[in-house]
């Protein structure tokens, strides 16, 4: 029904027709503020901040403020020609960023450079650490040769001895004279009465690792079977702890292990706890449900607990990648990526199922040109529509700057093109948390 004061009131003719005239003019108005409303929602955009000048800050939204391989800037201070990496992730399509620098910054000299973007998780984006070997207390069998890895050496097994010291020949992995050589050669193993170190051992129904001539006991089962398996462990009785005694600090899960206590899952590496804040960080950094396993109050209890997991942290250490390209894999250790050069390798370090990523992230990319503009202000616009496919949610920014400068903010902002495809994209979002949400309370019981 139309707004109309007309029906009761008689007005003269002029000021009927001005008052028609208004009264359209207020439904076009509306119409196009309810038009630019719903283009506001349907191509919204997001905006992220970082101050270079207090990277502490609780209002930072932008990550990785620093340069890569050395100590984050001081005090904004940016040197000419090195890579400054930041990172961020944004929640949904978009079609492209602009890095802005805040109009205080004028004063600030700074001048023309270029800012390249990619996407994929940010682990996976950390630079190459070299191959890695075999992972201590694994056993290998070559040929007639067996081995096991030591302090991360490979030590050969004088004949008689394997017997001599009851290691199961099941447990012995056949593998190729190139996958050993990834492991430097240790010492010869000629003393039955010595077991070397990182030997495993079963007492009873508890789990043990032999390190500086001592056995540390692992905190579960569940613990022990997440870095080997059953098979590997010498069985032993309790007269065993007359030649080695009991260490007391204990072995808990391996590095990137996902455990469960109560209501809350966990990501365990180097010593530290993180909880996982929410189902969708679970899913979205591509971690499987059926990896995670059960841990006990007293195991959590012996790791440091940090901040939430969120969607915008990296992957911790422990984590393993697999390219889906080419079946390549690596491990994230110590803000690096190194390769596991054969599957034999990969399943001494881990029995998880891998993080999938894209080969593609390593070598798509955007990039723009930092320019001033007419009013004095400097930014940089890139097109992402080529990074949208690829897997993963972070996105790198990679700054370099052609001369020394201060920037004391920085500015980003993701917006997406008013097109066809960002409406279909939005509509599908929409029917897929109205299905997620609705259809399994209305299906029929049987």
């Amino acid at each position: 029904m139309w707004f109309d004061l007309t029906q009761e009131v008689q007005l003269p003719e002029k000021k009927y027709m001005l008052y028609k005239k208004l009264q359209t003019m207020l439904y076009v108005v509306a119409f196009l503020l309810a038009i630019i409303m719903a283009l506001r929602v349907i191509f919204d955009s997001q905006n992220f901040y970082s101050s270079l000048t207090n990277l502490d800050s609780n209002k930072n939204t932008l990550d990785l403020l620093q340069y890569q391989g050395t100590d984050s800037p001081t005090n904004g201070n940016i040197v000419a020609g090195s890579a400054l990496y930041f990172d961020t992730v944004p929640v949904g399509t978009f079609s492209k960023a602009v890095i802005k620098f805040p109009q205080d910054n004028q004063s600030q000299k700074i001048t023309t450079g270029e800012i390249t973007i990619r996407k994929s998780h940010q682990a996976f984006l950390y630079p190459e650490g070299g191959s890695l070997g075999f992972k201590d207390g694994t056993l290998l069998k070559n040929k007639s040769a067996y081995y096991i890895v030591s302090k991360g050496e490979l030590r050969k097994f004088e004949t008689s001895t394997v017997s001599a010291f009851g290691y199961p020949l099941n447990a012995f992995v056949e593998v190729t004279t190139e996958e050993l050589q990834y492991n430097p050669a240790g010492q010869l193993v000629e003393d039955a009465t010595v077991y070397p170190e990182s030997s495993l051992f079963k007492i009873d129904s508890d789990y043990y690792i032999l390190q500086n001539s001592q056995l540390k006991k692992f905190t579960s089962e569940y613990a022990f079977l997440s870095q080997y398996k059953a098979v590997q462990a010498i069985q032993k009785d309790q007269t065993f702890f007359t030649q080695y005694a009991l260490a007391d600090d204990v072995v808990g899960f391996s590095d990137g292990s996902l455990v469960s206590f109560g209501d809350s899952i966990y990501i365990i590496s180097s010593g530290k706890y993180f909880p996982i804040n929410n189902p969708e960080t679970f899913i979205e950094k591509g971690y499987s449900w059926d990896d995670v396993i059960p841990a006990g109050s007293d195991e959590i209890a012996l790791y440091e607990k940090t901040a939430l997991f969120t969607i915008r942290r990296d992957h911790p250490n422990g984590t393993i990648f697999k390219t889906i390209e080419s079946g390549k894999y690596f491990i994230v250790n110590n803000l690096k990526k190194q390769f596991l050069p054969s599957q034999n390798i990969v399943d001494s370090w881990s029995n998880r199922s891998p993080i999938l990523v894209s080969e593609k992230s390593l070598e798509t990319t955007s990039q723009c040109a930092i320019k001033k503009s007419f009013f004095g202000s400097y930014s940089c616009e890139i097109g992402i529509d080529n990074l949208q496919n690829l897997i993963g949610v972070n996105y790198e920014f990679i700054m370099k700057l052609n001369n020394d400068t201060t920037i004391a903010d920085l500015n980003v902002s993701f917006k997406k093109d008013i097109n066809r495809t960002n409406l279909m994209v939005f509509l599908r979002n929409i029917y897929n948390k109205i299905t997620n949400k609705y259809v399994a309370k209305i299906t029929p019981t049987q």
